[in-house]
């Protein structure tokens, strides 16, 4: 885990094969997500009632920042 940082987001490379995701050290559950087109967006990772993970995106890097 890492602190999310400009640096840090502007480092992280898309694999052509999966999701690359990146959590946040300071914040629980926040994160980066980067697809394999290499669209970059915030998340937050939850469980739901069932115990289900889920990921809810906040918006893409560079409409918003961290």
């Amino acid at each position: 885990m890492t602190k999310l940082t400009k640096r840090t987001i502007d480092a992280t490379e898309p694999d052509p094969l999966r999701e690359v995701y990146v959590a946040d050290d300071e914040v629980t559950g926040f994160g980066l997500r980067v697809k394999p087109s290499g669209v970059k967006s915030y998340v937050v990772r939850y469980r739901t009632a069932a115990g289900q993970s889920r990921r809810l995106a906040l918006g893409r890097v560079g409409v918003l920042t961290p």
